[in-house]
């Protein structure tokens, strides 16, 4: 791991941001695959990546990076904070702005963190690329889109022109038969004729003849920015589930070893993510139960495992003993 994740230098009091988007988002650009850079921090996690050793991504949880630090960009000499592609800057007694620099990539980070306070984000900053849409159907990588692709292969611009004409009657009819409470077909439609745009759009740029998937630079674009998607939400899962292995450890160490029995037996029951106050609960137990107690306690939960199994296996409930009570 690198220094990034190294406790934040002081950062200037006031932070601005340039005011033109001066590099793309991370996910936009081919850095290669993601690389957990130190531990989860106040819910965020920091990534550097095989392709570009010049870049640190900050990601909340899975989420897409809105900052980043990043070295030697446009002329710059040293690591600069970057908040939605815009530089960190300030500004003199002048009124002139210029860029925050550091030597090192966990000052820049520093600066980071600052600038993402002072500068939270708004719903109109966020992206609205189709690339970036949570649901696969809106996107190129959709089955929809896809299935058109694998028709469109080999077609001449004058074979997708008449396709696109067949998608935009396809449209209207969709559109005139239309349920009100089902318009899958409609957005099926929908999709398809803005797929066939795209496609016509990507032919007429291209240098061959016949329309070529592999060659399709829109299409290369998704599935980079897929790739990434997938490689931050990995190490967001092995950050998380490091920082709950490292809790887990500091409970288990404060509850000693008098409570080894219950730990292993809720493990053996399947219980194993445990919150704190499942935690403190094993804690309570050990303190005022003695060891004797304690090992009867894990053997009901080692008995109810195996009850459980049993259960599974047979798909049948355990008999009910018939007690014959007196008098009757």
């Amino acid at each position: 791991m690198t220094d990034t994740a190294r406790p934040d230098p002081a950062a200037p009091v006031l932070l601005e941001l340039s005011t033109t988007r001066t590099r793309p988002q991370p996910a936009h650009r081919d850095l290669g695959r993601a690389i957990l850079d130190g531990p989860l921090v106040r819910g965020a996690i920091w990534l550097r990546w095989t392709g570009h050793d010049g870049i640190r991504t900050l990601h909340r949880g899975a989420g897409p990076a809105r900052g980043w630090v990043e070295k030697d960009i446009d002329g710059l000499i040293g690591w600069a904070a970057l908040v939605d592609g815009r530089l960190v800057v300030t500004r003199d007694s002048a009124g002139r702005t210029h860029p925050v620099l550091h030597t090192e990539s966990w000052e820049a980070g520093g600066t980071l963190y600052a600038a993402l306070a002072q500068h939270p984000a708004h719903p109109d900053d966020q992206s609205t690329d189709e690339d970036e849409s949570g649901d696969p159907e809106d996107g190129l990588l959709g089955e929809t889109r896809s299935r058109i692709r694998r028709r469109a292969a080999g077609l001449t611009p004058a074979a997708i022109d008449q396709a696109l004409a067949d998608a935009h009657t396809d449209l209207r009819t969709a559109d005139q038969h239309a349920d009100a409470g089902d318009e899958s077909t409609l957005a099926r439609a929908v999709l398809a004729y803005q797929e066939w745009q795209r496609i016509r759009d990507e032919a007429a740029t291209a240098a061959g003849e016949t329309y070529d998937p592999d060659r399709d630079l829109g299409l290369q674009r998704a599935q980079s920015a897929a790739r990434h998607r997938q490689d931050v939400a990995q190490c967001a899962a092995e950050a998380a589930h490091d920082a709950r292995k490292h809790t887990d450890t500091a409970h288990r160490r404060l509850a000693g070893a008098a409570a080894d029995p219950l730990y292993t037996a809720l493990a053996r029951a399947g219980l194993h993510t445990l919150t704190d106050d499942d935690h403190q609960a094993v804690r309570e137990l050990t303190r005022h139960l003695g060891p004797t107690t304690v090992q009867q306690v894990a053997n009901w939960l080692e008995r109810t495992r195996a009850t459980a199994h049993a259960l599974t296996a047979t798909q049948e409930r355990p008999a009910r003993p018939v007690v014959r009570r007196s008098g009757s």
